[in-house]
């Protein structure tokens, strides 16, 4: 009710909490809010899935190179990559 009473400030009328309600409540309002809400999620978390799936664009590093280091851990050679910046 909050906002849509900040809606109503807006457009510049005043209603109260109770021709708030009324209004909602009229011809199902409230259920077509909630409906338009709801697909507008939905649709958003959908592109949203759906750019997430194509991949994240290659992003160019320069100054980053890539290294083998090795290391001594407990006796044991191991190695692994690490990046160094320049």
């Amino acid at each position: 009710m909050a906002d849509v009473q900040q809606f109503v400030h807006e457009m510049g009328t005043n209603m109260t909490d109770a021709e708030v309600a009324k209004f909602l409540n009229e011809n199902d309002r409230a259920q077509s809010v909630w409906i338009h809400m709801m697909l507008a999620g939905e649709r958003y978390i959908k592109s949203s899935l759906q750019t997430r799936a194509m991949g994240i664009p290659a992003v160019d590093r320069a100054g980053v190179q890539v290294t083998m280091v090795q290391q001594e851990i407990k006796g044991r050679r191991s190695q692994g990559s690490s990046a160094s910046y320049q």
